[in-house]
């Protein structure tokens, strides 16, 4: 199936999880900010959501600064 990530498409299993593409992008997911179709997604649900054809999702990375 198709979903966009950062604005840019990408194919992904059928029964991926927000989880399994985050370990597959390598990306630690207490380090992020997910919007998923215009939604910010709850830290607490990021294992348990399965992502679905045309889905679009921004994964914003946390970072210190001053």
């Amino acid at each position: 199936m198709k979903i966009t990530v950062n604005g840019k498409q990408r194919e992904c299993g059928k029964s991926c999880s927000v989880k399994d593409l985050l370990d597959e992008l390598d990306i630690t997911p207490d380090r992020v900010a997910i919007v998923l179709n215009e939604d910010v997604l709850p830290p607490k649900r990021i294992p348990y959501v399965i992502l679905r054809e045309g889905d679009r999702l921004e994964i914003l990375t946390l970072a210190a600064g001053g």
